[in-house]
């Protein structure tokens, strides 16, 4: 299939004539070309500046499809109304539901939607998502309402791991990663129907071959990714606080778990997350060294030390529903940390060291501003992600300290995401965000101060494995250990908890 649509000089994709919501299209389509195109330095689309204060004021989006548009009161409303039923209809399509739809858009060289007899540039799509995203992180003034701005950032998230992999240069995994959410009849296709986007590096990593089981060819695909690239990234997919719909081991991801009930801003950070993995070096430069037999994988490495407590609280909403402060929440996290009063703290040095590893020891650079491609069917990916962001070794007093206290001031009713942080603490409050996505604050037995998985608990390990560019957090079972998730433990990211020469012991994970 790659051969097929990389040499392709252009690829229809035909999508129907949508039914009723189909009449729509047409100016769904137009939307798309004048915020790809007519977007100003400011964010603003002058052409739909009439629509500001169009959306009917009883109306909510959870109702829409239920709303006879031609039925509402100034034409206005059923302009807005109108493009908000097309492109909840288009958006929800099944082609952007599909494993396999993603190779047919990602490696074509031109892409061409054909919707009710209408088309569409594929590449202009791309470009109306990048000046989409664009708006949503700098919150320019794009004059539209705010419920269907709120609408169409929600609505086109699907299509934000194709903006992430146009963008930057993705590994197979990290594709496999960013379209988990996808469906798939067959779940073996979760990975045959993506090895087309495979970098050289993890060309013919495995065959198709469907008389594998389930289980097996996600097991299978781990062990060769491990032999191929020598790491362990494939551990940070691994999602253990539901349920698997298979019967596999902790370190083998299963991508058929439904996700859809994550908030979905948190599962755009937490692949953020694992598309930084290379900024860290816990391993020290180590190729991870294992022995592989069915259901169970020999790693060696070294236990590190063991969670003394996690922390009730988090940057969620949550708490706040329960009444509970972000000022509360930051309370139990300088003590976890042992972080003694600020005039116990000459210099505030270690509290310098609790908010540099609240960022989990990274920042994103101040040059690194989105790029205005001019044409997303000719770019060509040249970075990754990573590179945009530099680890950090130190944070000035008057920012971390101007910081915290701007998060004490956040109502109970807020999140930290939900208010306007002033522009100095913006780069802090990006890397604060990010690393807490699904982690939780945790202290170890001694001393250690980190973030790990929500789920993980008193009594778990820390480990740092060969192969691991971050720690891992393990639960000890009867003669083995089952994965928790990856971490971020202040101290060892870099190499530290290893030894040159240092003898280290097989773990047994199950």
């Amino acid at each position: 299939m790659h051969s097929i649509y990389t040499q392709a000089s252009n690829v229809a994709i035909w999508l129907g004539d949508l039914g009723w919501p189909g009449k729509y299209i047409k100016s769904v389509f137009k939307f798309f070309k004048e915020f790809a195109t007519g977007l100003t330095a400011e964010g603003i689309v002058p052409s739909y500046a009439h629509l500001v204060d169009a959306w009917p004021d009883d109306l909510y989006i959870e109702n829409i499809e239920e709303v006879d548009v031609e039925s509402l009161d100034g034409e206005n409303a059923r302009e807005i109304v109108g493009l908000t039923v097309g492109l909840r209809s288009f958006i929800r399509h099944c082609w952007f539901e599909r494993t396999w739809t993603v190779q047919e858009f990602f490696l074509a060289q031109k892409s061409i939607f054909y919707c009710g007899g209408h088309t569409f540039d594929g590449g202009a799509f791309m470009q109306f998502m990048s000046h989409l995203t664009k708006h949503d992180r700098f919150c320019c003034a794009v004059d539209l309402p705010i419920k269907f701005q709120i609408y169409i950032s929600n609505a086109c998230s699907t299509m934000e791991a194709f903006q992430h992999l146009k963008t930057f240069r993705s590994s197979l995994l990290e594709c496999i990663g960013s379209f988990r959410h996808r469906k798939a009849t067959d779940p073996r296709d979760k990975i045959y129907g993506l090895l087309g986007l495979g970098a050289s590096d993890t060309k013919d990593l495995i065959q198709p071959d469907y008389t594998l089981s389930v289980e097996q060819v996600y097991e299978n695909f781990v062990v060769s990714l491990l032999d191929r690239t020598k790491h362990l990234d494939v551990f940070s997919h691994v999602r253990t606080e539901r349920q698997p719909n298979f019967n596999l081991p902790s370190f083998v991801p299963d991508w058929t778990m439904d996700l859809s009930e994550i908030y979905w801003p948190e599962q755009r950070a937490w692949s953020k997350q694992w598309c930084l993995l290379d900024v860290y070096d816990a391993c020290h430069g180590s190729k991870v060294d294992f022995k592989a037999q069915p259901g169970a994988l020999s790693i060696r490495g070294k236990i590190i030390d063991v969670i003394r407590t996690v922390a009730t609280q988090d940057l969620g909403g949550s708490q706040r529903q329960r009444g509970v402060s972000t000022s509360d929440a930051i309370d139990e996290w300088l003590k976890i940390a042992n972080v003694p009063p600020q005039e116990e703290d000459p210099g505030l040095a270690k509290r310098e060291s609790f908010w540099v590893a609240m960022c989990a020891g990274i920042e994103r650079n101040s040059n690194a501003s989105p790029e205005d491609f001019n044409d997303f069917n000719e770019m060509q990916p040249t970075q990754k992600y990573s590179d945009i962001f530099h680890r950090l070794s130190g944070i000035e007093t008057d920012l971390h300290e101007g910081y915290e206290e701007t998060l004490r001031k956040i109502p109970e009713t807020k999140e930290a995401g939900a208010v306007v942080i002033p522009d100095p603490y913006r780069p802090i409050n990006m890397s604060v965000g990010l690393a807490h996505r699904n982690r939780r604050v945790m202290g170890t037995r001694d001393g250690r101060v980190g973030l790990a998985p929500k789920h993980a608990r008193q009594g778990d390990v820390v480990a740092v494995l060969t192969g691991g560019r971050v720690p891992f957090i393990l639960r000890p079972e009867e003669h083995h250990y089952t994965i928790v998730g990856d971490a971020y433990v202040h101290g060892i990211m870099d190499g530290e908890a290893l030894q040159a020469g240092e003898e280290l012991e097989y773990i047994e994970l199950h």
